[in-house]
């Protein structure tokens, strides 16, 4: 029996980066607000708190509403969200893993423009 040589493909299309901003996501029962701890183009992930009359997690696929700011700038994004993934290992708060859906293209630019510039920043030549 060999020995497996093969990598973790990575299945995202668009490179995450480190944020750190609040995050508003809702439903019509419940509340998620948290702190986002990377953002892509297309979602981001949330460490969540759970508040409102329902505080159970939310369910995979399911769609909320999200509004954010994108960090240095005075974009507010507003925009419908599905819950991908929630991961409950050894983490307090879970974290929620967000795809955005319907983003506003002018939102989608704000959000391109900041990641761009951070790698421009935190690429070494």
């Amino acid at each position: 029996m060999g020995i497996n040589t093969e990598h973790r493909q990575e299945r995202r299309k668009f490179p995450r980066v480190p944020v750190s901003m609040t995050v508003e996501a809702q439903d019509e029962k419940k509340i998620v607000f948290g702190y986002a701890r990377d953002l892509s183009k297309n979602g981001l992930c949330v460490c969540a708190n759970i508040v409102g009359e329902n505080q159970s997690l939310p369910e995979i696929s399911q769609i909320m509403k999200i509004t954010f700011k994108v960090p240095k700038t005075n974009q507010v994004v507003s925009s419908k969200a599905r819950v991908v993934r929630i991961d409950l290992s050894d983490q307090s708060p879970p974290v929620i893993a967000l795809n955005f859906i319907e983003l506003e293209h002018e939102m989608s630019q704000a959000i391109d423009r900041y990641i761009r510039e951070f790698f421009d920043l935190h690429v070494v030549s």
